[in-house]
């Protein structure tokens, strides 16, 4: 006798063999240290398009070829920016004095895909992951970045422009950040394959909430917190 395997019995079946889900709640004091840097090689003119169903749509980055993409090198890899979501309350925890609860006013995840090319940085380690994932916190400020440039960014989104650039006040602010927890997980939304590495700055970005505002038409419904379960979260600063 045979049965056939349902989506819900399958579904049910990963949800019990599922051991590195993201994302996760992050407790500083119980993180280990590691001597690990990432290092940017973005563009200053970073251009590309929305793309994807309500509620789930993204910013893909345009390929315009090796010489003007923008990448990350970390551990002993090359990583291109591929795409860009964003999350109205962020999906990651950190306890922090920079929030009561764990929580951020938005998140953004910056999707980086491994180039098949070998790299010299100092650091030996070859991440087991599909796709390294920067995730950035997000906070409201009456002294945060405002402009126009991303005011419009994040209407583009619903008047369906085919070419936006991303704000250079965005990239400025992330690619100052130096410190971050490092850890192995998985795609926030299905099917939360287990195969990303991520990275999560410990310093918000700041933007004025009048920018913030409009980042809703874009943004993901944000997943609950998951177990550690047997992992290991690391941090690269003392």
């Amino acid at each position: 006798m045979t049965s056939t395997l349902t989506s819900d019995k399958v579904e049910s079946f990963l949800e019990v063999v599922r051991e590195q889900e993201s994302p996760i709640r992050i407790y500083p004091e119980q993180t280990a240290f590691i001597s690990k840097k990432l290092q940017f090689d973005w563009k200053e003119v970073i251009q590309g398009h929305f793309d994807g169903d309500e509620g789930h749509k993204n910013f893909v980055v345009d390929d315009c070829g090796s010489k003007e993409s923008s990448f990350v090198f970390f551990g002993s890899q090359k990583w291109k920016l591929a795409k860009i979501h964003f999350h109205r309350r962020s999906e990651h925890l950190l306890e922090s004095k920079l929030s009561k609860d764990g929580s951020f006013d938005a998140e953004i995840h910056f999707i980086h895909a491994p180039v098949k090319e070998h790299v010299e940085t100092g650091d030996k380690m070859i991440e087991p992951s599909e796709n390294l994932v920067l995730g950035t916190f997000v906070v409201e400020s009456s002294a945060g970045a405002k402009s126009d440039e991303l005011m419009s960014f994040f209407s583009a989104c619903e008047s369906g422009e085919k070419t936006v650039r991303l704000p250079p006040e965005i990239i400025k602010q992330v690619t100052k950040l130096e410190h971050f927890y490092f850890y192995r997980g998985s795609l926030t939304t299905k099917p939360y394959s287990e195969n990303i590495s991520w990275v999560v700055f410990e310093s918000p970005l700041q933007l004025d909430k009048t920018v913030l505002d409009p980042i809703c038409p874009t943004t993901q419904e944000a997943r609950k917190g998951q177990p550690w379960n047997r992992r290991f979260v690391l941090r690269n600063f003392e």
